[in-house]
């Protein structure tokens, strides 16, 4: 999957993606890494996704049906590749 972009999903700099979570949480994110990682956010953002808007500088994805907590891991994950421990980051 590549190395690990750790560093850049905690820093959060140059995101330009919100998604908008269950109880109102919001997730700032990189459109190039979920669109490289993710096949559903790369038919969702990616250039030929009929979803997307042309010209836009910042995309808003509502998913306010999915736990916070579970889509930290799903993102952590994209971000991290493979290896992660599901119990730990749950607080499990």
């Amino acid at each position: 999957m590549g190395p690990p972009l750790t560093k850049l999903l905690d820093s959060r700099v140059g995101t330009d993606v919100t998604v908008l979570l269950g109880g109102g949480a919001r997730v700032q994110l990189h459109r190039f890494i979920l669109v490289a990682r993710s096949a559903f956010f790369s038919t969702m953002l990616g250039v030929v996704g009929r979803w997307k808007e042309t010209c836009q500088d910042t995309y808003t994805v509502d998913l306010q049906h999915v736990d916070p907590l579970v889509f930290a891991v799903v993102s952590r994950y994209l971000y991290e590749g493979e290896g992660i421990d599901l119990g730990a980051s749950l607080g499990t």
